[in-house]
């Protein structure tokens, strides 16, 4: 299973997000956070969030797992808010997942 995912956003610019597991601490470093559903040949987003500390990134995540059979948790280390935002929302045009939010700890 790889641990990092490239995921493009509608602009064409791709992000790098590391898979992590609900057990691994994670740093109160501000990011994003996507939750996927993959199988053996693709995959498929099923949340983007915006969160100012991603020790936050598995708040929905039960959710997520019972509603859209999501798989995995996938973060990106981002410390701009501005930043953020915009990869945020660059990935949910393109991809529109069924959940998705800006500033998740707010």
């Amino acid at each position: 299973m790889n641990q990092v995912l490239d995921i493009a956003g509608a602009s064409g610019a791709s992000y790098r997000f590391r898979r992590n597991q609900e057990s691994q601490e994670l740093p109160a470093t501000a990011g994003n956070v996507i939750y996927v559903r993959r199988d053996e040949s693709s995959w498929a987003l099923d949340c983007c969030a915006e969160i100012d500390s991603l020790r936050g990134a598995f708040r929905g995540w039960k959710e997520a797992q019972a509603v859209h059979q999501a798989t995995d948790v996938f973060i990106r280390l981002n410390v701009s808010r501005a930043k953020r935002r915009e990869e945020c929302l660059d990935i949910v045009e393109k991809h529109q997942p069924p959940i998705w939010t800006l500033e998740a700890d707010s």
